[in-house]
């Protein structure tokens, strides 16, 4: 008996001392002389959400027991899974259900945050109040998920408004006994949508009037669409390009992978790897590759808009979470275009010519001062030239 005694009274402690967002009440629904949350329930799955993403609740009250003068709520949430980003009252600068306050004006605050809770007041001023009977909302609560649950399982917890700092007052200052409900959150795993490998950019273009040749230029391998719920841990890729192009300059690996990188260079062909000790999500960097071009053929003895191209194609990828490979979705593979460059006439200034006979001694006269062959693509930003003449006769 002492034995089953103890064993009940460390179940009441251990439960006085656990955090309200980790215990689940028992819901009454929808009733009279509450203050509730709506969506009563919350779910989310990873095939659909991901972390980032932001959702709102809604705070009802409805008394109908005695008028009302003021109100209150602490919501309480956990950290580890939620943040409150934002709250305000339902109707702009004063909540719907001070619209039917009797008169006067609204005591209105800004909402206060803390680490795992969100609260907001109200009251009416005055001689005024909210008469019996109302059913109104008070105001929405916007949170951001900051956690994955873990493969294969869940994440679940409470937003708990059952707490003192909770509270209805009528006009006389005294404390309306009302239930107070909250709400269940979950977020469950189920498959993402599937990443995938791209070259970003993924076209690169030398026009027939650059000389290309020796000019460097990055191209990113990315990972884009990658929901923290895959839990990636390693990636690795090939990507192959012509060497009788372009070269590599260097590789630069992207801040998420901290672990361990690797890559080595072929003819013609980069490996790159990453593994990281924080699963990364979004679109994630595995590497930046620098290229330069080393030939550009010309036109003539080609035809003027041939080009040479070499592509950037991705292959033989694998993205790794803890237990298994990611399915990825098809690759966006790139291409650097390099067009054959135009040798182009070189330009000149000329001087009109001016003939003046022997009488002409004192009559002006203007001369041309031309810029000829000027190719139609050159687009002349500059010009200064000095003209030289005779001061003995002119």
């Amino acid at each position: 008996m002492k034995k089953t005694l103890a064993f009940i009274l460390a179940v009441i402690i251990v439960s006085a001392l656990a955090p309200t967002y980790l215990m689940v009440p028992t819901y009454a629904g929808e009733q009279e002389n509450a203050m509730w949350i709506e969506p009563e329930t919350i779910e989310f799955e990873t095939a659909t959400t991901s972390v980032g993403d932001r959702f709102n609740v809604t705070l009802w009250l409805w008394v109908t027991s005695d008028n009302m003068f003021s109100w209150q709520f602490k919501l309480f949430f956990d950290p580890t899974q939620l943040k409150a980003t934002r709250a305000g009252y339902s109707n702009g600068s004063y909540s719907e259900w001070a619209l039917h306050r009797t008169g006067g004006g609204t005591g209105a605050v800004s909402p206060s945050f803390g680490d795992d809770y969100v609260m907001l007041t109200e009251s009416c001023t005055g001689e005024n109040y909210v008469p019996a009977g109302v059913k109104a909302r008070l105001a929405w609560v916007e949170f951001e998920i900051v956690a994955a649950p873990p493969f294969g399982g869940s994440l679940e917890s409470m937003l708990d408004i059952d707490n003192p700092s909770t509270w209805v007052m009528n006009p006389d200052m005294s404390y309306i006994p009302i239930v107070k409900e909250g709400a269940s959150y979950s977020y469950v795993w189920s498959a993402p949508p599937s990443p995938r490998l791209a070259v970003d950019p993924s076209y690169v273009e030398f026009d027939p009037y650059t000389d290309a040749v020796g000019k460097e230029f990055d191209e990113n391998i990315v990972i884009e669409g990658l929901s923290a719920a895959w839990f990636l841990k390693n990636a690795s890729t090939h990507l192959a390009y012509d060497p009788s192009l372009i070269e590599v300059v260097s590789v630069t690996f992207g801040s998420a992978w901290d672990v361990a990188t690797d890559y080595s260079v072929t003819d013609g062909d980069i490996y790159l790897y990453g593994e990281a000790s924080t699963p990364p999500s979004g679109d994630v960097i595995l590497a930046t590759v620098r290229f330069r071009v080393i030939f550009q053929d010309t036109a003539p003895p080609r035809t003027a808009g041939d080009y040479d191209a070499s592509p950037l194609d991705l292959y033989d990828y694998h993205l790794y979470a803890e237990t298994l490979e990611i399915t990825t979705a098809p690759e966006v593979d790139g291409e650097v275009r390099i067009y054959c460059r135009v040798a182009l006439p070189i330009a000149y200034l000329e001087v009109s010519s001016v003939t003046l006979d022997a009488c002409n001694a004192g009559k002006e006269f203007n001369v041309t001062v031309a810029l000829n062959k000027l190719y139609c693509h050159l687009y002349v930003v500059f010009m200064q030239f000095i003209l030289t003449f005779p001061a003995d006769l002119i």
